[in-house]
């Protein structure tokens, strides 16, 4: 009984062993191959494809989120430059790579010594992170329209009889117009320099002064406006929440118009406001490092003279 019992725990032990060699190998073979193992045609493959998913005339729309996300590659992929955008996926390829080999050292490490307080709070992290991959590339199925620019809002009007293609922005605090554009509506001598001062927002600028009324058309309907003349000419006229108020106008997104009394203006198309627009938001690889990235060049638009004339 001795014998059989020993040759049994003999077996045993045998196929424990094999059976932990076999799932050695198995994880050996599960194991993703390096990047810089792969050859430069399996690069080429993934480009080309890549590019026939991604590009404009293909699909506009991931070409426009793409443009949004990663510009350099948006236009790698526009020129259909094959090598350049299989560089970008080999050295993208790389750095995940050796984010998961980081991953899972720390996980060895933390089997280890799950008491370390630094690997610890190393997990933690990289739990959080997980979390928020997760639902970016939710949000990539479900709402890919959040990862394009939304086009501002502008309407057709008329100022002093001239026609103008006005920013509708109800983060600004002020109907606002440039210097230039006062000059192309012949307003100058409207102009109240007492009004002088500074506007404040997402930057400043200076305040010429201010025209105290002058008459609006919207549609067929007349309305009375007020405006603040500013020396930057980043936008020419911005229809602000002033007037937007004191005419009670109704933004409608749903139907895309402006509605203002008995008028019914309709928003325009990007393709209708041209070289004119303003207000563009930057996506993260965009935005300068000094830049702000706030959709309203002229939010809260205040002046030193917005109670009355300056004593200056």
């Amino acid at each position: 009984e001795y014998f059989t019992l020993s040759k049994a725990c003999g077996r045993r032990f045998q196929e424990d062993e094999d059976k932990q060699s076999d799932e050695q190998q198995q994880q050996r073979q599960q194991q993703p191959q390096a990047p810089q193992e792969l050859p430069p045609e399996h690069w080429e493959q993934l480009a080309q494809r890549f590019i026939q998913a991604n590009h404009p005339r293909n699909d506009p729309h991931a070409y426009g989120t793409l443009v949004s996300m990663h510009p350099p590659l948006a236009d790698a992929v526009k020129r259909d430059d094959l090598k350049e955008v299989s560089r970008f996926m080999r050295e993208n390829a790389e750095r995940h790579f050796k984010a998961e080999e980081e991953r899972l050292r720390q996980m060895r490490l933390a089997a280890e010594d799950p008491f370390n307080l630094e690997l610890q709070h190393r997990v933690e992290q990289e739990i959080l992170e997980k979390r928020v991959d997760e639902q970016y590339e939710m949000a990539q199925e479900h709402m890919p329209e959040a990862f394009g620019q939304v086009f501002m809002l502008y309407i057709d009007c008329e100022i002093n009889d001239i026609p103008l293609k006005a920013f509708v922005d109800s983060g600004a605090q002020s109907t606002i117009m440039s210097v230039k554009c006062m000059e192309r509506c012949h307003l100058g001598k409207n102009l109240d320099k007492r009004f002088a001062g500074i506007a404040k927002g997402v930057g400043t600028s200076k305040i010429v002064g201010r025209i105290h009324i002058v008459k609006m058309k919207l549609g067929n309907g007349y309305f009375p406006c007020s405006i603040t003349v500013l020396e930057d000419d980043k936008v020419d006229f911005l229809f602000g929440l002033d007037m937007l108020r004191r005419h009670q106008a109704i933004i409608d997104l749903k139907a895309n118009v402006l509605r203002v009394g008995d008028e019914t203006v309709p928003f325009l198309s990007e393709a209708e406001v041209g070289g004119t627009a303003f207000g563009g938001w930057d996506s993260p690889t965009q935005r300068k490092s000094e830049g702000g990235g706030q959709p309203s060049g002229a939010a809260n638009t205040t002046g030193g003279a917005a109670g009355g004339p300056s004593t200056s």
